[in-house]
């Protein structure tokens, strides 16, 4: 597959860093905002609110919106590896229970 940028790269390769970018981002409010990486755990704030106050009705929606949109584009993507395995890779059941009369039939049954 040839990047948008000219490179020659595998379609797991472009994927992964597709999903690596995706994953940089947080939900914050009505939009997206880069994640900064820290090894520390953010101080607890001390204010107690509920949890209809954390999100207002519009926010909550444009969340649930955002969190949907990702979850149908994952499974393209998953679809999209599973379909790129079945063409670079094979698989065959190899049963190993110690018994070679069982682990023929077993292994024939799951042909």
């Amino acid at each position: 597959m040839v990047a948008s940028n000219g490179s020659n790269r595998g379609f797991l390769a472009t994927a992964r860093d597709a999903l690596r970018a995706a994953a940089s981002f947080i939900i914050v409010g009505a939009g997206l905002r880069r994640r900064e990486r820290k090894n520390k755990r953010q101080a607890p704030t001390g204010l107690l609110r509920s949890e209809d106050a954390e999100l207002l009705p519009n926010d909550r929606r444009k969340l649930l919106s955002a969190s949907r949109d990702l979850h149908r584009n994952f499974s393209f993507a998953a679809w999209m590896i599973r379909r790129h395995l079945d063409y670079v890779s094979s698989f065959s059941f190899q049963c190993r229970s110690g018994n070679p009369a069982l682990d023929g039939q077993v292994e024939r049954l799951m042909r």
